[in-house]
This record gives structure tokens, C-alpha cells and sequence, in this order.
């Protein structure tokens, strides 16, 4: 079955007047209360058919018309079923930081299994030391990361992810140091048997 000239099918128009059939029988969308506990009611979507949790603008923590004000115990547990018991991203404001990116980044390879570098470091028993568990504990201890550049090292290699052990260094400082950079050698010698 292909298209006839320009028109459609009879398969797919009737497909299409199916579609414009079920899209009149659906039922109203119902506004609901905004996420933030203002007690305004959140937008609706009928085009895309949907609901949204916040009024426009009250989940930025910049312009938040809650701002200074306390959310009632309510509002408080919704907004805790949303972001879970660990929001510590939400308090402290780094999360779009590139120390924090490097943070998450070094707990993500030694805790996660489902991590494409898991195995060269939690799966070799590199740990992170209980005290960096809190991002505000790594900042206070590390400092901010000196520039893009620069690179979360482990003095020893086979070492844990902890104070001692850990410094910024830039990337050619990083590349210098390996025993094998991106694989080079190793290619170079299965090439040549």
C-alpha cells in the first residue's frame, strides 16, 4: 500500500479520523495545585495533553515568589517526595559547577556499578573516603576545581579517593603520568607481532 498521488490511503484516512475521534472523547485535563505550595493552580496543556507540576517560574530558586517565606508541612512533604531525602545538590547551589561535575563524577566511578569506568576503579577496590560522601566536605577539603583544565589525580594510583591523596592537576599533567596514554603503546605492540 502506498500513497495514491497526493491524497492518502483509505487505510490512513481512516486511521487519521480514528485519531480525530478519540482526541473529542477525551476527557478534560484538571488543573492541578502548584508543587511549590503558593496555592496557585498549574498550567494546563490540552495540545500536549498534559499537566504541569509548577506555575511558570516557581521552581527556579532565583525569582521563587516562596522565597523568604516557609511552606506549609504539606507543601514541604511534596516537595520531599519529589527531590528525596538526599538534596544536597538543592541546598548548596554548586550543582551546575564543574567541581561538583568532577565530584559526582569520582563517586559515580567507585560506587556504580553501571558506570563505564567502574571496573578500573570501584571494581579494583578504589573507594571514596566516608567524608567526601558530602559534596560540602569535598569543597571544604579540595577547594574549588582551578579551571577546566584541571583534573581530580590520585597521587597513588592505587590509592582511595581521599584528602591525602588527591589534588587538582591539569590535563597534560594527568596524560604525563600514565603509564600507558589512550592505549598507544600497547596498539603498537600488537601491531607489530
Amino acid at each position: 500500500m502506498g500513497v495514491e498521488g497526493r491524497g492518502h490511503t483509505e487505510e490512513t484516512k481512516r486511521k487519521i479520523s480514528e485519531a480525530k475521534r478519540k482526541e473529542k472523547n477525551r476527557p478534560p485535563l484538571v488543573p492541578q495545585l502548584c508543587a511549590c505550595g503558593c496555592g496557585k493552580y498549574a498550567a494546563v496543556d490540552e495540545r500536549r495533553n498534559r499537566v504541569a507540576k509548577y506555575v511558570s517560574g516557581h521552581n527556579s530558586r532565583t525569582a521563587h515568589p516562596m522565597q523568604g517565606k516557609k511552606h506549609t508541612d504539606e507543601a514541604r512533604a511534596k516537595l520531599a517526595s519529589y527531590t528525596g531525602s538526599k538534596t544536597s545538590s538543592y541546598k548548596h547551589g554548586w550543582s551546575t559547577t564543574p567541581t561538583y561535575k568532577s565530584w559526582s563524577s569520582m563517586l559515580g566511578r567507585c560506587n556504580d556499578p553501571r558506570n563505564a569506568s567502574y571496573k578500573l576503579y570501584g571494581g579494583r577496590g578504589i573507594t571514596v573516603c566516608a567524608r567526601w560522601t558530602s559534596f560540602e566536605n569535598f569543597l571544604e577539603d579540595m577547594g574549588e576545581r582551578p579551571s577546566l583544565d584541571h583534573q581530580l589525580d590520585r597521587r597513588d594510583p592505587d590509592g582511595n579517593y581521599e584528602p591525602e591523596n588527591c589534588r587538582w592537576i591539569t590535563r597534560a599533567e594527568n596524560n604525563a603520568r600514565r603509564k600507558d596514554p589512550g592505549g598507544w603503546i600497547k596498539r603498537r605492540a600488537n601491531q607489530s607481532n
